[in-house]
């Protein structure tokens, strides 16, 4: 679920928005006047004019959730989650109205209140994004709602400038950082996109600060389209690339040391062999002896020896 909460002056243009909306409906509502739209604008404008210092009496929120959510999302179950969450931002004791919209794929319905309570007070609207983030999370986690993860679910046709080309740049970085192994393979895989890529130093040295990337007519720093692209993050994850992959190719390598290994103790076995043959071992005592486990040679060689030894001592 994501919230959107927003203020302003008054309550006509914003009302006439909420309940003319082709396909809207009334949800809940609390301390305001049904019978004409009229009558409802003046109910919210009566209880505002209590505290006429108020600039901005009006109260808005949009809750939005994922169209995976869809077939659950009854209309009981919208307004007690919109209840729920009014509880938690402390938007109490005041008038409100909650109504549904249809005109969007994922379910949705907006929230009008009247920010001079009952009482004629103001509502507290400190830290009010911060609240509004952490208790749409809590919500979305208790009723198991679902949760895009980050930007991934963004659809990009309904984005303008410039968070568009912002988002382009997202996507073509974030689907290199796995792969890219030097400064110079991510330019070349950047400009194959139309996007360039341009370091901002510190002072008149040549010390890298930072990083900018650059599509079309808009630039954005790196930092400011991801945490994760800043210089520093980037550079990191290069060599974090090279590292692995250097991990993969040692992984590799110990064949030849293996096959080295395996020419040594063919090497043994057979000086073995030749011993007990002259000795006048029998068969079964020689296959005994030279039975080998793999990947255990060292350990075996000993165990060879200590045996030849005391097959000697029993002659």
């Amino acid at each position: 679920m994501i919230g959107k909460i927003t203020q302003g002056k008054y309550f006509a243009g914003l009302i006439k928005y909420v309940t003319a909306k082709e396909g809207a409906y009334l949800l809940d509502s609390e301390g305001v006047l049904l019978q004409s739209l009229p009558g409802l604008i003046r109910s919210f404008e009566t209880q505002s004019r209590m505290r006429p210092s108020l600039s901005n009496k009006v109260g808005h929120i949009s809750l939005n959730f994922s169209p995976r959510d869809k077939d659950r999302m009854t209309d009981e179950y919208m307004t007690g989650i919109a209840r729920e969450y009014l509880q938690g931002m402390g938007i109490t004791d005041t008038q409100y109205l909650i109504v549904r919209h249809t005109d969007r794929e994922h379910p949705h319905c907006h929230i009008v209140f009247n920010r001079v309570n009952n009482a004629g007070q103001p509502l507290k609207d400190s830290n009010n994004f911060r609240k509004n983030r952490d208790i749409c999370k809590g919500i979305t986690l208790t009723h198991k709602l679902y949760m895009p993860q980050g930007k991934e679910n963004i659809k990009i046709d309904h984005l303008r400038e410039p968070y568009r080309t912002k988002y382009e740049i997202w996507q073509a970085v974030k689907e290199a950082l796995p792969h890219i192994r030097s400064w110079e393979k991510f330019n070349e895989y950047l400009y194959d996109r139309n996007i360039t890529l341009s370091f901002k130093y510190k002072g008149t040295n040549q010390e890298i600060q930072g990083i900018i990337f650059t599509k079309g007519k808009y630039s954005f720093k790196g930092s400011a389209i991801d945490r994760r692209f800043s210089y520093a993050k980037i550079t990191f994850q290069i060599k974090r690339n090279n590292s692995l992959v250097q991990k993969a190719f040692t992984k590799q390598t110990p064949q030849s040391s293996t096959s080295h290994a395996n020419v040594n103790r063919n090497k043994i076995a057979s000086n073995i062999a030749n011993y007990l043959n002259s000795i006048g071992a029998g068969a079964s005592q020689r296959n005994k002896l030279l039975k080998w486990e793999e990947g255990k040679e060292e350990e075996k060689e000993e165990e060879d020896i200590k045996e030849l030894l005391k097959y000697k001592r029993n002659l």
